[in-house]
């Protein structure tokens, strides 16, 4: 399997996981009558491809062998995968960065996909695991 499918195999867990999410939510906003403007809805717009376009870019300056360093690759990954689901415009909200905390420590809380997470990462970014 190459790199390319593994990222989309994951990005497809994150989307279900999203809208799963987003299912059971509404429900709730609803009855908090939360407007319309606030709700968000999944774009599909990043393909594998330019995800790990932009991750190259970023992972050059981190060494994934260490655990800050690669706890920060993760969440530049879920940053990335959140703007790329829902627009540039979710990045400016002052919640974003807690929100990316929060899914890449559920992420990580999952040993299958905390490894495969971290297997991925350093593949792209062409670091031996240690």
């Amino acid at each position: 399997m190459t790199t390319v499918d593994r990222l989309g195999g994951l990005l497809a867990q994150i989307r279900s996981s999203l809208i799963k999410r987003n299912a059971k939510g509404s429900a709730t906003r609803e009855a908090t009558s939360v407007s319309p403007q606030s709700r968000l809805a999944p774009q599909h717009s990043a393909s594998p491809e330019s995800i790990k376009a932009s991750l190259l870019s970023h992972l050059s300056t981190l060494d994934l062998n260490v655990g800050g360093d690669l706890q920060r690759a993760r969440q530049l990954f879920v940053e990335l995968v959140l703007v790329s689901e829902f627009g540039a415009h979710i990045a400016s909200d002052q919640r974003f960065p807690q929100m990316a905390c929060k899914v890449e420590q559920a992420m990580a809380s999952d040993p299958r996909i905390s490894d495969d997470l971290s297997d991925l990462l350093r593949e792209i970014a062409g670091t031996p695991a240690q």
